[in-house]
């Protein structure tokens, strides 16, 4: 029992992350076989009627450019040759549309993994989360009761503190798979790029994908914010000696708010990412 609660104090004031190695991957190394099935479906499904879009926004392009020449074959001519090189550069982003996802969410995972990789007030460097060791003493010398009683008491910031763990499993895996999905269909909205009443379409896509592939190092960001604020509360939560019970009693809002900002931050990381790319 003496164990149990001693460690349950080492990982409350550990700042206990939620796991981010997936966070630092790219939709191609997360789970390479959801990636290949989004691949192929693109392949197979999805670029034939992207090819039909093309073909009838390009109709649409050259007949309203047309128009516009007024009888003067110059300006026809280079009216239309600026719409085929339209048309060829849309169709060229539509060919290499999952490469060009790629890049975003290869943006995405080079900041997660240099945010992951700074050191931010010591978080995540190892001299946190000994708080149990320091308390050893004392709590053995309060008997099993006090320590049923403490074990019962820190039960809810170390449920906080799971809890959190597991929205971010959740949300990293629903993120990775909004990915595979949106890239099975890579080349259709950006087929839309290529008309003046359809682009809002393209572009709309794009940023949802940027802000969804941004949503990892959001994430990333949060959690280490958060192992920071930890870091930073440690040393005020150095124990001194008299009553363990009533120590962390006294202590119980440093336990918790950390663990639920956490979770708060967490739920809030989507819409973060879409306020940066200007999706509000």
């Amino acid at each position: 029992m003496l164990d149990l609660l001693v460690a349950l104090l080492n990982g409350l004031s550990s700042g206990k992350p939620v796991d981010v190695s997936g966070l630092l991957s790219t939709p191609q190394t997360y789970d390479k076989v959801l990636y290949d099935a989004s691949i192929l479906i693109h392949s197979t499904a999805v670029k034939p009627i992207t090819g039909i879009v093309i073909s009838i926004i390009g109709c649409l392009m050259l007949t309203n450019q047309a128009t516009r020449s007024d009888g003067d074959r110059g300006l026809a001519l280079r009216i239309i040759g600026m719409s085929l090189f339209k048309i060829a550069l849309v169709l060229a982003m539509c060919q290499y549309a999952p490469i060009l996802l790629g890049g975003i969410a290869q943006i995405s995972q080079f900041v997660s993994e240099h945010a992951w990789n700074t050191d931010i007030a010591g978080a995540g460097n190892g001299t946190a989360g000994h708080l149990g060791d320091q308390m050893r003493s004392a709590l053995n010398d309060g008997g099993p009761l006090v320590q049923s009683a403490l074990i019962a008491f820190l039960m809810l910031p170390w449920l906080v503190v799971n809890g959190g763990d597991v929205i971010g499993i959740v949300l990293v895996f629903a993120v990775f798979l909004q990915l595979y999905i949106m890239g099975a269909f890579s080349s259709l909205p950006i087929a839309f790029l290529g008309h003046e009443e359809t682009k809002s379409i393209g572009v709309g896509f794009l940023k949802r994908y940027g802000s969804t592939a941004l949503t990892t190092t959001v994430i990333v960001l949060v959690v280490k914010f958060y192992q920071a604020l930890v870091a930073s509360w440690v040393p005020n939560l150095t124990f001194d000696g008299g009553d363990p019970a009533l120590w962390l009693v006294g202590h119980t809002p440093q336990f918790l708010i950390a663990p639920v900002v956490l979770i708060v931050m967490l739920v809030k990381a989507p819409g973060i990412a879409r306020a940066i790319v200007g999706e509000g």
